[in-house]
């Protein structure tokens, strides 16, 4: 889940793009759960290889050790993967799809928008000045 909020993050600007040229939600949405799912997917065939690998290795050193690796865990294991890759990227995409395309497009790398820092420092600098005129 922390890579699909980290890949929001990072694509603020670009999503603020495609929201503002005429990208739906649903589109959005689907961008990120289809990297969430493929992530997951990876994940999960980087685990089988694994534990195919272990499977042999009983197998090579323990012959008579009653270990199988049946077609029926390896389907069970990617449809967890992929349900995890959806709930996990759910969130994320959900949260990406509703961006203010506007407010998305002033975002910069620290997550803040430019304009709400330059009013930030712009009231300071008032306030800086009420108080000078008060002493």
């Amino acid at each position: 889940m922390n890579i699909t909020f980290v890949s929001v993050k990072e694509r603020t600007k670009e999503i603020g793009t495609r929201k503002a040229i005429g990208a739906r939600r649903r589109t959005i949405l689907l961008q990120f759960l289809v990297e969430a799912v493929s992530i997951c997917l990876i994940g999960g065939a980087v685990g089988m290889i694994f534990a195919y690998t272990v499977f042999l290795g009983i197998r090579l050193q323990m012959p008579n050790f009653p270990v199988r690796f049946s077609p029926d865990l390896v389907f069970i294991s990617m449809l967890v993967s992929v349900v995890t890759g959806i709930l996990s990227g759910f969130i994320p995409a959900w949260g990406a799809s509703r961006l203010d395309p506007v407010w998305r497009c002033a975002m910069n790398e620290f997550g803040f928008a430019i304009f709400d820092l330059r009013f930030s420092i712009g009231m300071t600098e008032q306030v800086i000045g009420n108080l000078k005129s008060k002493i």
